[in-house]
């Protein structure tokens, strides 16, 4: 039988302009707010984790102190 699922609730409080070039692609896609958030969260952690070149700032910084973060759990 399979497992279910566990679900957490998520608010945000996010710039009107974020939301608004949020929608305008998620209703091209013809998607769910909930699906596009879902995917950019799984994506940005994905890509923060990648040993590829970063496309933003927000990724390199992340990256770093995934790193950090990382290398103070092997000292333990």
């Amino acid at each position: 039988m399979p497992m279910k699922k566990e679900y957490v609730s998520v608010s945000a409080r996010i710039p009107k302009e974020v939301f608004d070039e949020m929608v305008d692609v998620r209703d091209k896609l013809e998607v769910t707010t909930n699906q596009m958030v879902t995917h950019c969260i799984q994506d940005w952690v994905q890509l923060a984790k990648a040993k590829v070149p970063a496309l933003t700032h927000r990724l390199e910084v992340a990256r770093f102190s995934l790193k950090q973060i990382n290398k103070q759990n092997t000292k333990l």
